[in-house]
Parts: C-alpha cells; structure tokens; sequence
C-alpha cells in the first residue's frame, strides 16, 4: 500500500514509518519541516507526488500545558489542519487515519470501566478541546473512508515520552515527584503503529480506541519504568493539585476497546 505519513520524526511518525516500512509498505515519509499541514499548498503538493492509498497524520500540538496561552497554535495544527487534510483526502479518494486522545473526555467516570469509541468528548483543557474540534470537523468532512483513532500515554523509541523524561530526571539526581491522582493506559509506540497497519487491511471505517491493555497511575509507571531496568528509585507521589500544572488532566482517562482485537498488557 502506498502510505502519505505526515509529522514522520515524531514520536508515534517514527513509530509508524518504521512499521509500515518493515511492513514493505510505500512509504513517503515526512517530517514538519518537509510539509507543514497548516500550509494547504504544502499538503496538496505532497498528495499529488505521493499519489497515496492512504495518508497518516502523525502530527499534532501536544504541548498540553503551553496549549493553554498558545491557543491558536493548538488549533491550527490539532483542529484547522485537519479539516483541510479531510477535504483533500476526499478530493483525492483516499483514506485518512487520524489521531487523537484521552484528553478529549473529563475523566468523571461512573464506570471504571473505561470510556467507549461512542462515548461523547468533554475536554478539561485547552489541548484536549482542540483535538475534540479536530475530531468533530473530520466526522463532519463528509470523507467517509476515515479512521479515527484514540490513544493514550505513548511512549517509545524516537521522540520525548514520559519514560525517557524519568530516566533522563533520575541520571540527573533530580529528585521524583510524579501524580497518584491520574489513571490512564500507557500505550507502546511501535504496538500502536502495528494496530494501525492492521487496520488499513480493512475497510471497517470509523472511531477505534486503541492502547495497550491495563491501566496504572502515572506514579504506578513511573514505578515500573525503574523496576524494568533493575534500579532502584525513590519516588514520592503527589496530588495533580500539589503539583499545579496550568492544564487540568482528567482524572479517569481509560479507553475501553471494543472494535479491534486487544493489544498487549
């Protein structure tokens, strides 16, 4: 299959040009740099050189905290952008996977159970409303060859994530302070990818919840990151509140899966 994967040096663009080429898709891989999605001109270039089956927006405004006084930029990238990509994939008959977060829902759950593909998005913050707009406008495009995907807590080989962030704090003697009061599913990059290709075996379009399986705390992963590699390490939990960061996380951000075969705990 010929794969458009735009924001392809990211975290999960990393992940995903590394899957699909070992996958012996065609790719055509690009990084921000080579194509700025809020540049419609731009885009329209890349599809009509890349000629895809399919295209895969890695990119996004992830800045959850910034997101709060860079309004505009979260909206551009995470909302404005990807209406101009669903319009252009509908012009060229393509399909388009798209990615968005937990961060779309409040975490008020009654049932622990987790949140399901239907469920409706009520974001806390600036970041998770922008992505709940970007959402809205692709399910409004009128493409109907689109498969959004939720995920959550990625971490992995190839851009900044929560593990690399502890270890880098922990080799620096900087001591650990991480929050007991949120719960979510940490998600693999490369698992993630690997799904995603499934996926575009099939023509089953729609909303997918896809993360790794069970859920822990952000202190709970920190924990097993330092017990994975054999080294003790004093970590004291805090509250979201005591830490005080300028976006509000939901509390309960478990995606329940209820579509496609469950990845790995």
């Amino acid at each position: 299959m010929r794969l458009l994967i735009l924001g392809s040096t990211g975290l999960l663009g990393s992940a995903m040009t590394h899957q699909a080429a070992k996958a012996t898709h065609a790719v055509t891989a690009l990084s921000h740099a080579q194509c700025d999605i809020t540049n419609s001109e731009q885009l329209k270039t890349a599809l009509a050189q890349a000629k895809p089956e399919a295209i895969i927006n890695c990119t996004g405004y992830t800045k959850v905290d910034d997101a709060e006084t860079n309004q505009k930029a979260a909206f551009a990238i995470n909302s404005e952008a990807v209406a101009t990509l669903a319009g252009l994939a509908k012009e060229y008959q393509t399909t388009l996977v798209h990615f968005s977060t937990d961060y779309v829902f409040n975490g008020e759950l009654i049932n622990k159970a987790g949140y399901g593909e239907d469920a409706k998005p009520s974001p806390l913050n600036v970041y998770g409303e922008s992505k709940a707009q970007g959402e809205a406008r692709l399910i409004q495009s009128g493409l109907a060859q689109f498969f959004l995907i939720r995920s959550s807590w990625i971490f992995g080989p190839g851009g900044k994530n929560f593990v690399d962030t502890m270890l880098n704090l922990a080799s620096k003697g900087t001591p650990l302070q991480v929050v007991n009061d949120q719960v979510g599913c940490p998600t693999f990059s490369l698992d993630l990818a690997q799904a995603v290709l499934r996926l575009l075996e099939g023509t089953n379009y729609g909303i997918y919840h896809l993360t790794n399986e069970g859920a822990c705390s952000w202190f709970d992963f920190a924990q097993e990151i330092f017990s994975q590699i054999g080294v003790p390490q004093k970590i004291t939990p805090i509250t979201s509140k005591k830490l005080g960061r300028p976006a509000k996380r939901p509390q309960y951000s478990i995606l329940k899966n209820t579509k496609f075969p469950l990845l790995r705990p």
